[in-house]
């Protein structure tokens, strides 16, 4: 730690020698992961990694970027030299000017990490152990299945400062623990799903609670893979439809959450003139969007990757537009706060305006009788009965999982792919997975309510200009969306 203050420090120096300003970031990575394939272990792996990330700025506003790995030396000092030549560069070539790092708001943050278990907890030969442990537990209890099990534990420590006094060191720990389950048929159908849920550390291997809902909702999607084997295929139309929180995390992330990353307003549906339309009514009123770090989440981060710390957004607040994703070099432009919205996939990447979990909310959700993960779709038709949601002989179709996708942010398109599709009755029918396709706009209008508690761990990598970080949220457990032309189901 002292070596990597020192480095810093000369970054900082240096700048100022030069009449520069500067973001240095040193960020130090540790990861270990055991894969475990039908009782056998297909891999054991541990790694670590360091290194320093130099941005700087003229007065101009021109800007240089360059790192290097495992930091020692003058290394410090030889990053912002090159960058500087870079910033001079950009203003040779009529580069693009930024300002705004002259205007930030100074802050010192050093949050306390969510993790409650140390990253070398437990050796990788205990760890090894069980994992398999939960390999052999799914083939025990579910016959015709194979099984892959995966866990992954990453702790990222990052110390960032910033020319003006500002400063951040804070640690984001995360781990997830996903199964591969695959069904088989005689004449040799083949048909996959996946279960994986996420924490801060190895509490998902160690805490009874978390091993048995995570033992619950890998059962049931093995059952689901085997009895997609002989299912039919989804109708095509437009229908009531009721989707889980994983498809909903998909809606808000691809088809919303980037077209408020305040870098992509303009060319986004949601922007006009360069500014985000706020006050824009993009939803039912009932329904709100909402984006912010939480601890011990997958995509927990809780100061960007420029030292300022990260707020929870209200992106969407009954029902309007109310604010974007704003990053300390694009928020202004924007027209909305900035937000400490910037994120980097390591220090060998610039920031730019990210989400981290985002999630739909709804007033006055229906509760539910038992955990959310133990309702079958004969109970969840039950559910829409008993409040007035299903009309007698109403087609209404359930859409489970979520298996990505692609939008248009431009023109608010989006086509997604899920796991399952259920035609719900009081004998529900499971179909093969289908397309829930539609404009943006349509399909937070036609949400109605929402059922059961909010579920925010549905995890995924999120891309965008080349860089990847951990992306998570959800919603209620289920989101009722009314029939609209806008809105398909793609199947038949």
């Amino acid at each position: 730690m002292n070596l990597t203050r020192e480095i810093l420090q000369q970054a900082l120096q240096e700048a100022g020698r030069l009449n520069l300003a500067v973001i240095a970031r040193h960020q130090a990575v540790r990861e270990l992961a055991v894969v475990v394939n039908n009782g056998r272990t297909e891999r054991v792996m541990t790694e670590e990694s360091r290194g320093l990330g130099v941005q700087v700025f003229t007065a101009e506003g021109y800007s240089g970027f360059a790192s290097g790995d495992n930091p020692s030396g003058e290394m410090g000092r030889e990053l912002v030299g090159k960058a500087a030549q870079l910033a001079e560069l950009s203003k040779r070539f009529g580069g693009e000017k930024n300002q705004e790092v002259f205007s930030a708001p100074q802050s010192v943050a050093n949050p306390v990490s969510p993790e409650r278990y140390s990253f070398h907890h437990l050796g990788i030969e205990a760890l090894e152990h069980l994992v398999q442990g939960e390999n052999r537990y799914i083939l025990e209890q579910f016959t015709g299945v194979s099984v892959q099990t995966s866990y992954r534990q990453l702790e990222e420590e990052w110390s960032i400062v910033r020319t003006g006094g500002s400063e951040a060191f804070f640690v984001m720990p995360r781990a997830v623990l996903a199964h591969t389950l695959t069904a088989r048929s005689p004449d040799g159908k083949c048909v996959t799903t996946r279960s994986a849920y996420g924490g801060a550390d190895m509490g998902l291997l160690l805490e009874r609670r978390n091993l048995e809902e995570g033992r619950a909702r890998t059962l049931k999607m093995a059952q689901l893979a085997s009895d997609l084997l002989t299912a039919p295929r989804a109708p095509g139309g437009h229908f009531k439809l009721v989707i889980d929180y994983a498809l909903a995390k998909g809606l808000a992330h691809e088809a919303f959450g980037h077209a408020v990353e305040t870098d992509s307003v303009k060319t986004s549906i949601l922007g006009e003139g360069g500014k985000l339309k706020l006050g824009l009514e993009v939803a039912d009123p009932q329904v709100s969007i909402v984006d912010g770090p939480l601890p011990g989440d997958w995509a927990y981060q809780p100061v960007s990757a420029n030292a300022i710390p990260r707020q929870t957004v209200r992106i969407v607040d009954k029902g309007r537009l109310a604010s974007g994703l704003g990053d300390l070099f694009s928020a202004a432009s924007a027209g909305v706060p900035l937000s400490g919205a910037g994120r980097a996939e390591s220090y060998a990447h610039i920031p730019l305006p990210r989400m981290t979990n985002i999630r739909i909310e709804t007033e006055n959700p229906i509760p539910l009788a038992k955990a959310w993960y133990e309702i079958s779709p004969a109970e969840l038709y039950r559910v829409l009965v008993d409040n007035g949601l299903a009309e007698e002989k109403e087609d209404i179709y359930y859409l489970a999982g979520y298996k990505g996708g692609q939008v248009n942010t431009q023109f608010g398109d989006f086509v997604f792919n899920c796991s399952a599709v259920y035609k719900l009755g009081e004998n529900p029918v499971l179909c093969q997975p289908g397309i829930f396709a539609g404009k943006t706009l349509s399909a937070l209008k036609a949400i109605t309510t929402g059922i059961g508690p909010m579920v925010t761990d549905a995890l995924g990598t999120c891309g965008k200009w080349g860089q990847g970080v951990s992306s998570s949220g959800g919603s209620h457990a289920f989101l009722v969306l009314r029939a609209d032309p806008d809105i398909t189901l793609g199947g038949e």
